[in-house]
């Protein structure tokens, strides 16, 4: 399929014919500035999925509604481990997508898991089937789009998965003050249409 392009906001938006999608400017100047930092690392930008978007935005809705399980924390980062509740996310190839469905299916029972994440890694593969690598930043409490990318970059895993080089589409989600960056690798591009978003 063609590739159609057109300049607004330095941000592209990945999008297939089965979504149609506004892309927020603030959302938009977000993907700008991890772009910059991208850049400014020597690594190629990230190009704005509607999928992902999507994704994040209905995790971060997720997780806000489930606040009461996190209502003791208060700016503060946590990773989802595809459906378990951890202190750090190993991002994930699609070599070991077999070990994915079986942490899905079975998460350290000493952990809680939210009902929101124990989808997302079925939803990721629904709507993403050529993916080879995925990885999610999650954030909460009361701050703005610089302030959470800036603790993203503090953290070292989240820092990690800013800077991968193995990441080629993003999609971020806020609600609430629940920040979801979501990052996905792709084996292929066939069938998608890039454009600048608006």
């Amino acid at each position: 399929m063609p590739l159609s392009l057109r300049n607004s906001f330095h941000c592209f938006l990945i999008t297939v014919a089965s979504f149609a999608a506004s892309v927020d400017a603030d959302v938009c100047s977000l993907v700008s500035k991890v772009n910059e930092y991208r850049q400014s690392h020597g690594i190629p930008v990230l190009h704005l999925d509607v999928r992902l978007l999507h994704v994040a935005q209905e995790n971060s809705q997720q997780i806000a509604s489930h606040q009461e399980s996190f209502s003791k924390l208060s700016d503060v980062i946590f990773s989802f481990d595809v459906g378990a509740l951890t202190n750090t996310l190993p991002s994930m190839s699609n070599s070991n997508r077999s070990e994915a469905l079986a942490l899905q299916s079975k998460p350290p029972p000493q952990v809680s898991q939210p009902p929101c994440k124990s989808q997302w890694y079925a939803g990721i593969e629904a709507l993403i089937p050529n993916w080879s690598f995925l990885a999610e930043n999650v954030a909460m409490g009361s701050m703005n789009e610089d302030a959470v990318l800036d603790l993203f970059k503090r953290t070292l895993e989240y820092n990690e998965n800013l800077l991968s080089t193995e990441a080629q589409i993003i999609g971020i989600g806020e609600y609430r003050g629940y920040w979801t960056f979501e990052f996905a690798g792709l084996s292929d591009v066939d069938g998608l249409q890039t454009e600048y978003s608006e």
